[in-house]
């Protein structure tokens, strides 16, 4: 692997990693919300009350952040391993094999962004 090919890769790790960490802070305050959510509606709230007073973002937005974020940063991880790997001579079916994808999935992969 070329060093440039490294440097990509360790790139993309390091955009993965603080993904991760966002997407559990995101999660964290997503699953306290969740209880509050609970808690008013035990209480009796309509969810039209419940949801009209939840301070923004709302929980839903919180996922819906999160699971882009984790998207974006998951696919340029992917894509640059592959390609380091496919660059060290790894050959697609042995790439497919080890992501659990097809052959096809790998060649988009691995080809050079546009």
């Amino acid at each position: 692997m070329t060093d440039a090919a490294a440097d990509q890769v360790m790139g993309a790790l390091d955009e993965l990693e603080q993904a991760l960490e966002e997407s559990s802070a995101l999660h964290q305050e997503a699953l306290s919300r969740v209880q509050r959510i609970r808690g008013r509606r035990r209480d009796g709230r309509p969810y039209s009350d419940i949801v009209r007073t939840e301070p923004r973002p709302r929980i839903v937005e919180l996922v819906s952040r999160s699971l882009e974020r984790l998207r974006s940063a998951g696919s340029r991880f992917r894509r640059t391993e592959a390609q380091a790997l496919r660059s060290e001579g790894m050959k697609t079916e042995e790439i497919a094999s080890l992501y659990g994808v097809t052959r096809q999935r790998v060649s988009r992969l691995t080809r050079p962004e546009r």
